[in-house]
């Protein structure tokens, strides 16, 4: 009895999170935490999909993925099934196999498991996998990865498992998990979101604002990261944007540094080496142009390299054009790419 009570109290520990509001102490996700909403609705638990299977939740950044995978976590603990919640963030795994990265995983709840009981577990169902940021994993092991996790559903089917990623990663292709995709906030959603993310004095009077100055940025207000964005600023200015290009700018200085800052000093790797200010040049040099030359705003991802050699050229900045497109689309997910096709998000 005393060992379940331990191992409940560290299960607990799935509560306690630093967020873009919060980088300094973490907090339980329960004060602030908004229900997130698919085409299958709102999702509470990992039953609420009305999926038998496994699941693949994707969505963009700041949709909240690794927060429900968090929420998840700590619903089954509370459900008091007999199951044990597995919450690993998949870029810890570096290069170990699945199953070992899953076994020291638990050893940290101070459940050492030797394979076979690791495989009785697995085998009738006691695990539920939430296996959160598959787009973090380097490009050189995301597919072995995807494999891997395809080899284990294959061989353990009684477990439930959940990856969080964001849109066009190798686990999509998997026949082995049915893709769920996390909806935008709608416009009567953003005032309860700021709400649960700051006072109700703040969050009072950021509304009032925005309807005083009928500021066209409510319409962008579509993540919980944008309005914890919006409150950001607020706490700061004490303004609100004027227009969508204020709110943007600011949007990609938290995007590349303070989002990734909330997940435990995490950075996402660089694969052009540039630093933050002069990915933002380049980004700015890349709307500048596409704007200039795409009357559609879409555009092949060949001529998204052609766009930041460009700019590249004229700012003088030192990279590989391909990998700094590759920077843009992964780091700030503000261009988005599927099949060669480029569009702003």
């Amino acid at each position: 009895n005393g060992g379940a009570q331990a191992l409940h109290k560290k299960l607990k520990r799935y509560r306690m999170v630093k967020t873009i509001l919060s980088l300094e102490k973490a907090i339980d996700l329960r004060s602030f935490y908004y229900p997130v909403h698919t085409q299958r609705g709102i999702i509470h638990d990992v039953d609420s999909f009305g999926i038998s299977g496994n699941i693949l939740v994707q969505g963009y950044v700041g949709q909240g993925k690794s927060i429900l995978m968090r929420y998840l976590a700590s619903n089954e603990i509370l459900r008091g099934r007999g199951k044990i919640p597995v919450l690993v963030e998949l870029r810890s795994i570096r290069r170990r196999p699945l199953e070992r990265f899953l076994r020291d995983e638990l050893e940290l709840l101070n459940l050492k498991m030797s394979e076979r009981l690791f495989s009785y577990f697995a085998s009738n169902g006691r695990l539920v996998l939430l296996l959160d940021g598959f787009d973090e994993l380097d490009d050189d092991i995301q597919q072995n990865v995807a494999e891997e996790i395809d080899a284990f559903a294959r061989r353990y089917e009684a477990t439930k498992i959940v990856v969080g990623s964001r849109p066009n990663s190798a686990i999509a292709s998997s026949s082995y998990f049915t893709s769920v995709n996390l909806s935008p906030l709608t416009p009567t959603e953003y005032p309860i979101v700021s709400a649960r993310l700051a006072s109700e004095k703040i969050a009072a009077q950021i509304r009032g604002k925005l309807s005083k100055e009928r500021s066209p940025v409510t319409e962008v207000l579509t993540t919980p990261l944008m309005v914890a964005l919006l409150i950001v600023r607020y706490r700061i200015e004490h303004t609100v944007p004027e227009n969508e290009l204020a709110f943007y700018s600011d949007l990609l200085d938290l995007l590349i540094r303070r989002h990734d800052q909330s997940k435990g000093g995490f950075r996402r790797k660089r694969r052009s080496k540039i630093g933050d200010h002069a990915l933002k040049r380049v980004f700015f040099g890349v709307c500048y142009l596409t704007r200039k030359h795409k009357s559609d705003l879409e555009f092949s991802l060949s001529e998204l390299e052609r766009f930041v050699a460009n700019v590249c050229t004229r700012l003088s900045i030192d990279g590989a054009p391909d990998r700094i497109a590759t920077d843009i689309v992964r780091v700030t997910n503000l261009i988005l790419e599927e099949g060669g096709i480029c569009r702003f998000v």
